[in-house]
């Protein structure tokens, strides 16, 4: 038979290895509690990074689209004026028109957002490259719109593609 003094420290070694269970079960709880907060906070920067390179993907692809446009106008303004056939010079003109009316579409009002759903206003530095861009933007627009409108005049077709081009190269430096 046990002695009592035997048993009272049995008891307290039981006691003992409770109040250490219970603090590795503490330990473990905050454990598992902390990867799982870790495992979220990761998710959550995952999330908003691939927001952000989603939203820079649309803006790269406006630029471009923005670019190509520049280019096709001035291509188009430039056959225009070395055309020699009526045909040739009407084909040219409904591309140019074409163009034009995209590229006004997808300019209007800067700032707000594009056909893509980029929202401009919310980026300082895309909204100051419109800004900086705009007078060229507008030259070439106004120019190509003259163009269009007087093209069986071989004066004034010249003057209207020298605008176009003059501001082309300073358009697709800037974008």
């Amino acid at each position: 038979m046990p002695s009592s003094h035997t048993v009272g420290k049995n008891q307290l070694v039981d006691h003992r290895d409770s109040d250490l269970s219970k603090g590795f079960s503490r330990a473990y709880v905050l454990c598992l509690l902390s990867i799982t907060f870790l495992t979220v906070l990761a998710q959550a920067l995952m999330t908003g990074m691939a927001a952000e390179q989603e939203s820079d993907a649309k803006l790269l692809s406006a630029v471009d689209h923005q670019r190509r446009l520049c280019g096709d106008i001035a291509t188009q303004a430039a056959a225009i004026q070395a055309s020699q056939s009526t045909d040739e010079r009407f084909k040219a003109l409904s591309t140019l028109d074409k163009d034009a009316r995209d590229w006004r579409d997808s300019m209007a009002d800067m700032g707000i957002k594009d056909r893509l759903g980029l929202p401009y206003d919310d980026n300082k530095v895309v909204r100051d490259m419109y800004s900086d861009l705009r007078p060229q933007y507008l030259a070439m627009l106004e120019a190509t719109n003259g163009l269009l409108a007087h093209f069986n005049s071989k004066e004034r077709m010249g003057g209207y593609v020298k605008t176009i081009l003059a501001h082309e190269s300073t358009l697709l430096q800037r974008l």
